[in-house]
């Protein structure tokens, strides 16, 4: 074999080249196909997934990388070395990259929080974080004149939630581009009820019962 060979008996693939080919092939599809729909309103109730399937990209181009380089070595030993190396690194990087994505997720993007169904029609309801400064001062300054004791400073229950409706598609979709209207935010710690009623077939109206200071609100879906 000449020194021409041997080059291209390294860049040949082996079955789990092949594989791990295949595999990213059909996350970039799945992707862009997710991309490609929510385009037309349908959107991942857990949206996170998004997030998570680009760094589920990034992990298997890295670990396949990591698994080309191991086999460069011809010892075994090195092989064993590098290749336990390389396994510990990426594991760390898995741990690090979900806890941030969690971390940002639990932040950044409403996640859902029940469904409810009319017959045919389906909500889902999605709560995330309300950071409203004008009503966390308002629930920090009722905290503070309930218990004067407590820190003056904002404390994680002077912020709250916001909730969100849409009318649920395909079970792991909701149609963002549905028509909506109002808004919805409760405290943390808050004894408020989050209601819905239906005044009519096509229409869903969730709302507060019980609401304290910085809460309220009304959200209205149209099917």
């Amino acid at each position: 074999m000449n020194r021409e060979d041997k080059k291209q008996g390294k860049l040949r693939l082996n079955k789990v080249d092949k594989i791990i080919i295949v595999i990213l092939l059909v996350l970039m599809l799945a992707m862009a196909a997710l991309s490609i729909i929510s385009r037309f309103g349908y959107v991942l109730i857990n949206g996170s997934l998004y997030i998570l399937g680009g760094f589920a990209g990034i992990v298997i181009i890295l670990g396949w990388g990591g698994y080309r380089i191991v086999r460069i070595f011809k010892s075994r030993n090195t092989r064993l070395v590098v290749g336990t190396l390389a396994s510990v690194a990426l594991l760390v990087l898995i741990t690090i990259g979900t806890t941030f994505i969690s971390m940002f997720a639990s932040f950044s993007i409403p996640a859902e929080f029940d469904t409810i169904v009319n017959g045919e029609k389906k909500v889902v309801i999605l709560r995330g974080f309300d950071v409203n400064e004008d009503r966390v001062i308002l629930r920090r300054d009722a905290r503070i004149a309930n218990d004067p004791e407590s820190p003056k400073e904002e404390i994680s229950s002077d912020f709250g939630y916001c909730y969100y409706a849409y009318p649920k598609a395909l079970g792991i979709f909701y149609r963002a581009d549905a028509e909506t209207e109002g808004e919805i935010y409760v405290a943390q710690e808050s004894e408020a009820q989050l209601m819905i009623e239906w005044p009519d077939e096509n229409t869903a109206h969730l709302f507060i019962e019980n609401a304290g200071v910085g809460e309220g609100g009304d959200w209205y879906v149209y099917f």
